[in-house]
């Protein structure tokens, strides 16, 4: 049987890693500024470890990424890596420190290769029953000179 308001009392948080908490309370004394460290990562160092000493490209292969991309997005997937969070700003980075030139990025590059599609040849097109669009089929007669710009009934033309 449970009795109102006994045992509810909020227990003490215990520090999820003894070692952490032995380094970062300063005001008990902590272990590494009385060891005269000035910061915990020289002691946990397994915790904190250096995004800078965990770049996995030479400046070989970024200079060949770079040269072969037309964006700093599709450089980190020549490179491996994910075109998201602070990747970007990473690799921009290194082409400066490397002297690494990209003025030849063009920002409008990824959205016109992605309204670009293959077109469909006509001799899928020209078929009984196709369901192509009559207008589209028109401008493709056109511009493959298959057609020419007069009425065929009575030889009028645009002009």
């Amino acid at each position: 049987m449970r009795i109102p308001g006994v045992g509810l009392e909020p227990t003490p948080r215990q520090p999820k890693c003894r070692v952490l908490a032995d380094y970062t309370t300063p005001d008990r004394g902590s272990v590494y500024a009385r060891q005269g460290r000035r910061s915990i990562r020289a002691a946990c160092e397994h915790r904190f470890v250096s995004r800078r000493l965990l770049i996995e490209f030479t400046e070989a292969e970024l200079r060949k990424a770079i040269a072969e991309s037309l964006s700093w997005a599709e450089t980190l997937r020549r490179i491996g890596y994910c075109p998201s969070g602070g990747n970007p700003r990473t690799i921009q980075r290194y082409a400066r420190r490397w002297n690494i030139d990209a003025s030849h990025f063009d920002p409008d590059a990824a959205r016109r290769r992605g309204l670009q599609r293959a077109r469909r040849p006509l001799n899928e097109i020209l078929v009984r029953r196709s369901t192509y669009s009559r207008g589209h089929l028109k401008r493709r007669l056109y511009s493959a000179g298959l057609k020419e710009r007069r009425c065929e009934m009575c030889g009028q033309g645009e002009e």
